[in-house]
Parts: structure tokens; sequence; C-alpha cells
């Protein structure tokens, strides 16, 4: 009696939007509040990226990332943070990550510069919550990322107590050279504070473009990583499928673990420009936003692939695919998983719910049980309803995988075209 009545409750409980979130500051025509999001373990903090928004009134996109916090009132903002040398179009937010406890966030700048000069080399910061609320612990720089368009800090990953982490150079070249085929920084704190531990490349990622850290993950210990190439191929060709790269550190250091591809991914699908991975480093999933259920297809819906690591390495576990996406809905944009392995949340900014060609952006949530993974829910904003919302741009998900955050990049708080980014968050109830 007891199984069935747990079976009923796990029946009826269903999705609800709890609060739409939006920053102060970001009221200005594509500020991008929402462009990244992250949550941390227990679903009670939240950080949003709006990769243009401005400390002051103008032009300027230097960035900014908000704080948010959940208490008896609902979800407040605490803070804003701000980068000391994200003072131009530096674009400060455009990636985010947040650890377990969510005192630790690192920030990624992508266009910033060390020297203020105009480059686009890169930076990433560090901040810290104590008792006199968040500050900027650190700024980190990557050894080789020292040429205009680098572009260290495009993406970024954090692990469970906030002292490694992992910081994607998307046109970063091991050689110094003009290539541009991606680089991933590991950096560690220490009594001497923030040092670079290892730089990561791809194997296969030795061509220009092959935009190898344009996606990472990290697991909670830190030991092993996933770093998406959307436009590297196994092949050695120009097909651009996309790969992704497992990495694990071990007695020797950090070393390749293994290249994951998707069965599906043919020419220009860009696997791999999402990833994310549990909390023990043994599921991975993987977006292709370009991808498509049938081979040979140009629909480019979408799918996000699943993998497992187990004694005989890793596999191809489940590919994703979402019942509305039959168009260009980029089903795959953004991926996100909880702590077990066994819950995913894929964004499909360029989805709508009505089947008409609104593209205000859904997203889906999938659970694995016996039967596999099916999906269960289809989140969509109460405000995204225009097109080009691109709800969907940006999810996160706690560690049970019961509370979530979307972004939604060029939604409004009220109708119009103003498009200043909002972000959603659901929870299971």
């Amino acid at each position: 009696m007891f199984f069935y009545r747990e079976i009923m409750q796990n029946i009826i409980k269903n999705w609800k939007q709890k609060q739409i979130l939006s920053g102060t500051l970001a009221t200005n025509t594509s500020d991008f509040f929402g462009n990244s999001v992250s949550m941390n373990s227990a679903g009670d903090r939240i950080i949003v990226g709006a990769e243009r928004d401005e400390r002051i009134s103008g032009a300027d996109a230097q960035g900014l990332a908000y704080i948010y916090v959940s208490g008896t009132g609902g979800w407040t903002q605490q803070h804003i943070l701000s980068g000391t040398l994200a003072i131009e179009s530096d674009f400060f937010g455009v990636s985010v990550a947040m650890n377990s406890i969510g005192d630790r966030a690192i920030v990624g700048a992508y266009a910033d510069e060390r020297s203020g000069g105009s480059g686009s080399s890169g930076l990433a910061y560090l901040f810290v919550s104590g008792a006199g609320g968040w500050t900027q612990q650190s700024i980190i720089s990557g050894s080789l990322a020292i040429q205009g368009s680098d572009q260290f800090g495009w993406s970024v990953g954090i692990n469970s107590i906030g002292d490694c982490v992992v910081v994607g150079s998307v046109s970063d070249e091991r050689s110094g050279g003009a290539t541009s085929e991606g680089l991933a920084y590991v950096f560690v704190s220490g009594a001497g504070g923030w040092t670079e531990q290892h730089i990561l490349s791809g194997t296969l990622a030795t061509q220009a473009s092959d935009r190898f850290g344009c996606s990472v993950a990290m697991n909670s210990i830190g030991d092993r990583i996933v770093v998406g190439a959307e436009d590297d191929e196994r092949s050695g060709g120009a097909a651009s499928e996309g790969l992704a790269y497992v990495f694990v550190n071990g007695t020797g250091g950090w070393t390749q673990q293994h290249i994951l591809s998707g069965s599906l991914a043919g020419v220009n699908d860009q696997f791999g420009n999402s990833v994310a991975m549990n909390s023990a480093g043994d599921r991975v999933i993987v977006g292709a936003e370009q991808d498509e259920r049938n081979t040979g297809g140009f629909l480019q819906e979408g799918l996000a692939y699943l993998f497992i690591s187990g004694t005989s390495g890793w596999t191809q576990q489940h590919i994703l695919s979402s019942s509305l996406a039959a168009g260009a809905d980029n089903f795959g944009h953004s991926v996100a998983i909880n702590s077990t392995g066994d819950r995913v949340i894929v964004g499909a900014y360029l989805d709508e719910r009505s089947g008409s060609v609104a593209n205000e952006g859904l997203a889906y949530i999938y659970v694995s049980g016996t039967g596999g993974w099916t999906q269960q829910h289809i989140l969509s904003g109460t405000l995204a309803t225009d097109a080009t919302d691109y709800f969907g741009w940006s999810v996160a998900m706690n560690s049970t995988g019961d509370r979530v955050v979307v972004g939604a990049r060029q939604d409004e708080r009220i109708s119009g075209s103003a498009g200043e980014g909002l972000a959603y968050v659901f929870n299971e109830e």
C-alpha cells in the first residue's frame, strides 16, 4: 500500500513557476539578463549573468551578475557583482557558476583584458560571500590567453567546495599561433591564492575554430571535467559535427580519458555546444542544438545526448528529443543535470508552446527510471510570449532536481520590445 501511495504522489506532482527574477539595473534593450544562470546545491541561491548590463546608465556593455537568495518571502536580490577591470564592452556575465553552498562564484568576461587595452584576451573573476557580503577575491587569466579574441572566460565551471575552477578559452591556441582551436584552463585555490594548475586541450581540436572550450563542466570533487568543442570533428575533416572531451585528474595530473561523439551528429550539428556533469562525474549530458532526429535531415531541431561511465568506459545511454521541437528550435542550446544524474533540463530557446513561429522558447524536464528516460514536463515562462524572448537560453538545476532556473535573455517585464531579460524559477510540487 505504501509503495502504491508513493507512486501516486510522484504522479500528481507538477512543476510550478514560483517567481520571475529581474535585475534592478537591467532595464535597457539587450542587457541580456539571463544570458547565463547557475544554482547552488540546495536551490536557495542563484546567480544570473547580464553580459551587456552596465553599472551606470550608458551605452557600455561591461556586464553585471546578480545574486538572489530564497527566504520565507520568496526570492530577493542580494547583491550585484561587477568586475573591477570590466569597464568597457567586456561582457562580464557571459558565463557564471556557483559552488554547492552558494558562497563562491566565478564570472567570465570573455572580452575583458588584463592590461586595460582593447584586446579580448578575456578574464574571469572569483567572488566569495562572507559576513560583509560578496567581495571580489581574485581575477584569473590564462597564461596563453594573451592575444585579442582568445576569449578566455567564454565558459566557466566550479567544484562543490569552490576551490577548483575550469575556464574555457574558446579561441585560444596551444602553439601561440593564430589557429584558435581553443583551450580550457584549470585553476586551484591554496594558501598563496589562485594558481593555474593545468591547460587542457583536445587531441583532435587542432584546427582553426574547433571551439574547444565553448562549454565546460566539472564534477563535485573537481577531479573530472568535460569540455565541449562544438565545431570539432572525429574524422579530421571539415564536417564540424562537434565533440566533447572528458578529462580526469589522477596521480599523473590531468589526462584526456575519452572523446564523446553523438551517434546522429553530422555536418554542423554542434554537438558539444553545451555540457553538464553530475556530482560523481560518471554521467554527462551534451547538447547538439543543430542536430536532428532523422539522419540527413535539415530541420535542426536539436538533440541532447546522455553518456554514462562504467567498467567498459563511456557509452552513449540515450538521445533526448523534444515533443514540440519540430523545426529549427535549438533544443540542446543549454543543459543541466542533477547530482545523481537521473534528472536533466534542456533548453530550446527558439521552441514555442503553440506550434506557431513565435519562438518564445521552452525548456524540457526529463527523468530516468526503470523504463529509461522520459519527458516529464515542458516549462514555459508566463511573460515569454513574444518572438525571440529566448526562454531556455540558459538553464540550471539544484542537487535533487526539483528546482530549476531558466534564463530568457531577451524577455521583458512588461509587454514590449525592450528585451532586457528575465529569469524564471520553477519548483516541482
